[in-house]
């Protein structure tokens, strides 16, 4: 009797054992879901990585001077952070709003962002130092507000 016994309990673990080692099976419409959010992501991406030459081509097209633009993009808002040679800082806040106005009008279209904010800067004067002039955003009632650095 203690033959069968030990029999049964060897049969029982070898298939517990064959049951635990098989891989789930994915479903296939989460793994197509899966893929389609990947190559999605992967869009936006590419597309992001566009947004500062897009925005560089804005602010030539209007004359105004600039050292280098960076985005900073989070759900439905972007902040584009510009930085202007020191010499044009008297005129910082005229340039980001300008600037401003000039990117709310060319992304509106696109529904893409409902929030924008230009933040302008100077050159760095010294190692791990930012010169902030100040920042244009629209203000919930739809005005244009500088809000200078302090």
């Amino acid at each position: 009797m203690s033959r069968r016994i030990w029999l049964l309990v060897v049969v029982v673990l070898c298939v517990a054992i064959e049951a635990g080692s098989q891989a789930p099976k994915a479903d296939p419409a989460a793994v197509a879901a899966a893929k389609k959010r990947m190559a999605e992501n992967t869009a936006k991406a590419a597309e992001a990585q566009k947004i500062p030459d897009r925005i560089v081509a804005l602010v030539k097209k209007q004359g105004l001077p600039i050292n280098s633009v960076s985005t900073e993009l989070k759900d439905r808002n972007m902040v584009a952070i510009i930085e202007i040679p020191k010499a044009q800082g008297a005129s910082a806040e005229a340039i980001g709003r300008k600037v401003l106005l000039a990117i709310r009008n060319d992304f509106y279209k696109e529904k893409r962002f409902e929030f924008y904010r230009v933040s302008v800067r100077g050159p760095s004067p010294g190692p791990d130092l930012v010169l902030q002039y100040g920042s244009a955003r629209f203000t919930e009632g739809g005005s244009l507000e500088w809000s200078p650095a302090k």
